[in-house]
């Protein structure tokens, strides 16, 4: 326990995005690290943020948002961060769990959207972001001794992304070619955001893959401090691998995803 607590302590001093909570017992372990990613707005060319569900690939409007002649206010979010999924070994593999949230906005032109996001969007420190993402992985396993010598099973392995987007919700009129414009920003985010949510399904295929053909230990503890030990290694891993993406995409830029 004392080994697993000084880990701990490194990794917080390592990442100062990366959170976990562990809980150990004599015949199973559970790990959890939650991974939080966000993209700072920027001006003149604004950027997005992390990983989006592939079910979400709407325009972001709503055919039936109701009209309005005025401007609308929208209601400011606060940002949620993943929490772990509930799991058992009962269910060994990788459990998937992605939801999308939206804000929505309001405005008849380019530069009322872009008023919008920044005043309503996610915010960390005072600092807007037009959309962000998070994911947890968390991990479970069983013990089995044999031959005097301790090795896993039945691993299971937990991936919780939550995704949050802008959503204009239109009126009967609007700057003419915005419907385009806005369609195309938000295809372009959430192919930026693929890649961040892809990066946390990966986090949890490989710490599935890892632990379940780890070889066997002298004891339950050091199968115990190999297991978590790797599954931090690879959180790290993807976590890096975020910051990569995010730098050779200069935060979607590249990709397209800037609006106006």
């Amino acid at each position: 326990m004392k080994n697993i607590l000084v880990l701990v302590l490194i990794l917080l001093i390592f990442s100062s995005f990366t959170f976990f909570r562990s809980m150990f017992s004599s015949t199973a372990s559970n790990i959890d690290l939650n991974r939080i990613l966000q993209n700072k707005l920027q001006s003149p060319t604004p950027l997005t943020s992390t990983a989006p569900n592939p079910a979400s690939s709407k325009t972001g409007t709503t055919a039936d948002a109701g009209d309005y002649g005025e401007p609308r206010s929208c209601q400011a979010i606060s940002m949620t961060s993943s929490v772990p999924l509930s799991i058992s070994t009962d269910n060994p593999g990788v459990n998937q769990d992605v939801v999308v949230h939206y804000y929505d906005i309001y405005g008849f032109t380019q530069n009322d959207l872009r008023a919008q996001m920044t005043a309503c969007g996610p915010k960390q420190n005072g600092e807007p972001y037009d959309a962000y993402a998070s994911w947890y992985v968390n991990w479970r396993y069983n013990y089995q001794s044999q031959g005097g010598r301790c090795g896993l099973n039945d691993v299971t392995v937990g991936v919780k992304v939550d995704l949050t987007y802008p959503r204009w919700q239109t009126p009967a009129s609007f700057q003419q070619g915005l419907l385009d414009k806005w369609q195309r920003y938000m295809a372009n985010l959430e192919t930026h955001e693929n890649g961040h949510k892809q990066n946390g399904l990966d986090a949890g295929s490989e710490i599935l893959n890892t632990l379940s053909s780890q070889a066997s230990a002298s004891s339950c503890d050091e199968a115990a401090t190999l297991a978590n030990n790797s599954g931090y290694a690879i959180i790290s891993k993807y976590g890096a691998q975020d910051t990569a993406y995010d730098d050779s995409t200069n935060h979607g830029a590249t990709q397209g995803a800037t609006f106006p």
